[in-house]
């Protein structure tokens, strides 16, 4: 599956978040890492991810405006194939 989200928001960033399904809005900078500015609206991209970051704690990397505080989007990590667009 490819990825792609809307172009809609002013400042998207792709987070890693400590639930399956990450809230709508963030109230708090606890239980998620900011990995930077997404790099495009579709296809392969890469994001480091620091080494004092356990990938073990996050269960889900988020499509998130900064601006907005709001989720576009979320996969599930760890091999399920679960899947949501907002």
């Amino acid at each position: 599956m490819s990825f792609k989200t809307s172009e809609q928001g002013p400042d998207f960033h792709v987070i890693l978040d400590a639930s399956q399904k990450p809230p709508q809005s963030y109230q708090n900078s606890n239980g998620y890492v900011n990995l930077g500015k997404l790099h495009k609206f579709n296809g392969t991209q890469r994001y480091p991810i620091p080494a004092a970051i356990n990938l073990a704690n996050f269960k889900s990397v988020v499509i998130w405006c900064r601006m907005a505080n709001a989720t576009f989007g979320y996969a599930t990590l760890g091999g399920t194939s679960n899947a949501s667009a907002q």
